[in-house]
């Protein structure tokens, strides 16, 4: 369910040459600006919440790239061809200047006409020494939760309604069951 949706919602707007900006962290690394190629990236949560998302977009014809704010990132960088979505996913609080630019950054998206996307996988509202996940969704058009149990914490910290999407390796949920397969040896022979 979930991302899937996404593909669906934007193949409409095709014809219009639909841009989406992800905006990941990438722990000081250099990022493909391909998301897709997240796919196969270290961190779990960026495979399932970027690149898995990206991939099936990129199948709907939907331009996209990834960035990362790093120190080296500066308002020259949102110049020119202005993305119609950007995505915030996987924002980890590692200093108060690492916080503040992707605040900033949603910001300045926003005021030019960018749809600001959240997507909230991991409970960050009680970090203590950079507090920043309430106002990184003040400019947000959308805010996406990956659980229902976040999407409360979203209205609970923010007021603000979330879209659950979760992981889109999650299966249906059932009940837990196990059934081995029996395997025989050479010739039938257990």
């Amino acid at each position: 369910a979930g991302w899937h949706r996404l593909r669906h919602l934007v193949s409409a707007r095709r014809q219009t040459h639909m841009k989406i900006l992800w905006i990941a962290d990438s722990a000081g690394a250099a990022l493909d600006p391909d998301p897709v190629s997240l796919v196969t990236g270290m961190l779990a949560s960026q495979r399932l919440r970027i690149g898995l998302p990206a991939r099936e977009l990129a199948r709907a014809g939907i331009h996209q790239r990834v960035v990362s704010l790093s120190a080296a990132w500066s308002d020259a960088d949102l110049e020119g061809d202005l993305p119609d979505v950007a995505v915030f996913s996987k924002v980890l609080p590692r200093s108060a200047e690492h916080v503040e630019r992707h605040i900033h950054c949603a910001q300045v998206l926003s005021a030019r006409g960018c749809k600001v996307v959240v997507d909230v996988c991991d409970n960050h509202f009680e970090e203590t020494r950079f507090p920043y996940l309430d106002r990184l969704i003040a400019p947000a058009a959308q805010v996406i939760a990956a659980s229902p149990a976040l999407a409360d914490l979203v209205v609970l910290h923010t007021e603000r309604d979330a879209v659950v999407v979760s992981d889109p390796a999650e299966g249906v949920r059932c009940a837990p069951h196990f059934e081995p397969m029996v395997r025989r040896g050479f010739l039938g022979k257990v």
